[in-house]
């Protein structure tokens, strides 16, 4: 094995290898009435189709393939009377693949070729599962550029076949994600006649659903030599939603026909000059990073690079970090303590304290929910759940706690129970720098689980939520800080925020539609009409009588008429909406008012700008020795009256406006 692969800061890229395999039945051509007269199949591939749409925006590297099994007709590349074939065979996203599945689809609605025609299924399946089973198998060790494989398997075959009678039946998995031996994930997934439109969709698109680890780290709950000490738990990070970003293209050039790279060649220039200005060295630039020792075991001691401003952090703070050689001086004995056991230890006993290896998160204190300010969230929360690992698989090579997940669980169903969430301190990768965090557990409200408002599903665990310091608070109204000892002084100000957050909690709760949200539900507008253009056109599809209007394209419009047609139909959202504005409108004039007294209080106080200087003040002021009183714009403007050149630095020009009046003053008279 390559030694490369231990080293816990080497980045790995995620492909991920999706195979759909659809078992042909009878059952499965059949029209449905809850899929408006279309058949299954149809329903499966145009859920694949708008999945593979969506991918090619945000996991554009993944690779997709489409295999069916029960066919009449095998494929010439498999075995012999398997019944296999394929729609496409396992590759990364490319417009050949997208392209032949939307004429699949367009000559199954124009009935020019409909599916059951072209993929005919056998009138009585044989059991080649076996065999079906090692051909996808054999697909997947074709393509090692996927370091992870998945499985998504459509059958309603679960039960054994009665050709033979010494079958044994083997019931079914429990759970819907099934991962072997190999490292597949394989997702079982059995239609009825009753299957609507928005089963197969939900489980076809549960596949953008990338459950990405962001880290992996140490909970540490408590640390010391004492009883109850070195207790925690390891961890791991997942990614909840991420929003669609453009990435960064390559500017290129199609005036000659051709698409060329355009390379762009800056250079600084002086003004002044016209010189090009050379950059510095870049090897100046570089800090110098100090090494700290941290003691590694009994086998010696390592020593950490730390940047200048984590160190800067660390130094401004306390960190309870025990030493790992600490005897705390009361648990010592008398005879001991007589002899002076324990205090002639090394005088560089402070040099080798050993501090929590990043990553770490430490547990501060717990705090009621109903004290949690979700507002002040800045960035996506994480989900956080326990390592079953126990850390070996993470960046730390030596491990983390043992007996994790029983930590952790004993952890959440506390904080359920007591209706509490954690506050803790450090820093989830090797080279962040250290943060205060909430951990605050998941389905904790109860909410309904019926009914169209019924809040999603969420996994028990902890939402990890950045909380920001006092520093990165921007727009604080007044009533909120002191101008002297910056504390907390709401009765200074006549409109308290909570009369504010009141009114607004009663204005969201008219709109039912907004109270449950889903990041994931909503994508980027912009985006996707950009790469709907592009599609069409690398696709050469035919597009008629399109609805080319902002509604009709952007969601957040369609959304937006929508509140508009609510609240006008609405006298009791518009009369709320009135006291607001006027609540609002009060704040604004306080507010600038506040600005206006403080920009005159700031006129005030700045030095007023003085005039020009005459040759004889610039005279009196050489003699008497009195620059001081003398600005440098003054400075600047007599010495571009008497065309002396001037420089940057006062001393300078008060030196070559001397030298220019000595000079005037030893011209002979006329």
């Amino acid at each position: 094995m390559d030694i490369l692969d231990h080293n816990p800061y080497q980045q790995y890229e995620i492909k991920e290898g999706i195979v759909f395999l659809i078992e042909l039945s009878p059952a499965i051509y059949t029209p449905i009435h809850q899929l408006d007269e279309q058949s299954q199949i149809v329903e499966i591939l145009s859920c694949i189709n708008d999945l593979l749409s969506e991918m090619v925006m945000t996991f554009p590297n993944n690779g997709v393939g489409i295999y069916l099994y029960n066919c009449t007709v095998t494929g010439s590349k498999y075995a012999k009377n398997s019944g296999i074939n394929k729609v496409f065979s396992l590759n990364d996203l490319n417009s050949s693949n997208m392209k032949s599945l939307i004429n699949i689809l367009h000559d199954d609605i124009e009935a020019s070729r409909p599916l059951r025609a072209r993929f005919p299924p056998v009138q009585e399946p044989s059991d080649n599962l076996h065999t079906v089973l090692k051909t996808v198998l054999r697909e997947f060790q074709k393509k090692p550029q996927y370091n992870r494989k998945k499985l998504f398997w459509f059958t309603n075959n679960d039960r054994p076949t009665s050709s033979s009678t010494q079958t044994t039946y083997v019931p079914p998995p429990s759970s819907e994600d099934v991962v072997d031996g190999f490292g597949h994930t394989k997702d079982k997934f059995s239609w009825s006649k009753t299957t609507v439109s928005s089963q197969i969709r939900e489980s076809i698109f549960r596949l953008k659903e990338v459950k990405r680890v962001q880290f992996t780290c140490n909970l540490i709950l408590s640390d010391g030599p004492g009883i109850g000490g070195r207790f925690g738990c390891s961890i791991k990070g997942y990614t909840l939603y991420n929003h669609e970003q453009i990435r960064p293209f390559k500017k290129v050039d199609t005036e000659s026909g051709e698409i060329r790279i355009v390379h762009n060649d800056t250079k600084a220039v002086n003004t002044a000059s016209l010189e090009e200005i050379r950059p510095e060295n870049p090897q100046e630039k570089y800090p110098i990073y100090k090494g700290v020792p941290v003691k590694s075991g009994a086998d010696g001691e390592k020593v950490l690079l730390i940047k200048p401003d984590v160190m800067d952090f660390m130094r401004s703070y306390s960190f309870d970090h025990i030493p790992k050689a600490y005897e705390d001086k009361d648990s010592l004995g008398p005879e001991s303590q007589k002899n002076g056991a324990g205090l002639d230890d090394d005088d560089d006993m402070e040099g080798q304290i050993e501090f929590s290896n990043a990553p770490y998160l430490k547990l501060l204190c717990f705090r009621k929910m109903s004290k949690f300010v979700p507002y002040f969230n800045m960035k996506p929360p994480r989900f956080v759940a326990a390592d079953l690992n126990d850390g070996m698989n993470g960046s730390n090579t030596e491990g983390g706690y043992s007996n994790s997940f029983d930590t952790f669980r004993a952890l959440y169903q506390s904080c359920v129970r007591l209706k509490k969430y954690a506050v803790v301190f450090g820093c989830t990768k090797t080279n962040s720098t250290p943060s205060l965090y909430a951990l605050y557990p998941t389905n904790c409200s109860n909410p309904q689980t019926n009914g169209p408002g019924a809040l999603k599903k969420t996994p028990d665990g902890f939402l990890l939520i950045r909380l920001p310091w006092l520093t990165e608070l921007r727009s604080l109204p007044d009533y909120m800080l002191a101008e002297n000892d910056g504390m907390f002084v709401p009765c200074n100000e006549k409109i308290k925020p909570q009369e504010l957050v009141t009114l607004y909690g009663k204005l969201i709760d008219h709109f039912e539609h907004w109270s449950v949200y889903d990041p994931s539900a909503f994508n980027n507008p912009t985006l996707h009409y950009f790469y709907k253009t592009i599609k069409h056109e690398a696709l050469q599809l035919d597009v008629e009588d399109e609805d080319t209007s902002l509604a009709a394209n952007d969601w957040s419009v369609r959304k937006l008429l929508e509140l508009r047609k609510m609240i006008d139909s609405d006298a009791g959202i518009q009369q709320l909406l009135k006291f607001l504005n006027k609540i609002l409108t009060e704040v604004n004039v306080q507010e600038s008012s506040k600005r206006g007294a403080k920009e005159k209080d700031e006129v005030s106080t700045k030095r007023p700008r003085s005039g020009g200087l005459t040759e004889g003040e610039v005279i009196a002021h050489w003699k008497s020795n009195t620059w001081t009183k003398v600005t440098v714009p003054q400075l600047r403007d007599f010495m571009k009256r008497y065309n002396i050149k001037s420089d940057t630095k006062k001393v300078d020009m008060v030196i070559k406006t001397i030298e220019f009046l000595k000079s005037r003053s030893s011209e002979p008279q006329t």
